[in-house]
């Protein structure tokens, strides 16, 4: 198999997930035929610190994203949840939260 540079959009679409870098780079990694530049590793580690500073504001509230699922009842939460395997999640509880809840951060 040939050696391969893998280029900063594919390493972070293979960091974020994506299938089709994942069925690229898999296998090369594997036989131990990819590389990644230093100036490649700079891009990805700032491009992935850049998403995450513009996902959230400075309270945690979400910039942007897409309502998957609302409901008064967890399980209807929980079960599209299921489907998201892979994909960054970001639940937020808009009802009274009990002065007994505990977060673990």
């Amino acid at each position: 198999m040939q050696t391969v540079i893998i280029d900063t959009d594919i390493a972070i679409d293979y960091l974020r997930g994506m299938a089709y870098a994942k069925t690229f780079v898999d296998p090369l990694l594997d036989s131990n035929n990819a590389f990644i530049s230093v100036l490649s590793v700079l891009e990805t580690v700032e491009e992935l610190r850049w998403k995450q500073r513009h996902e959230v504001d400075d309270n945690f509230n979400l910039r942007e994203g897409e309502v998957i699922a609302h409901s008064k009842d967890k399980s209807n939460i929980y079960e599209q949840v299921v489907n998201l395997k892979g994909k960054k999640l970001y639940i937020e509880y808009t009802a009274k939260i009990p002065e007994d809840l505990a977060v673990v951060l």
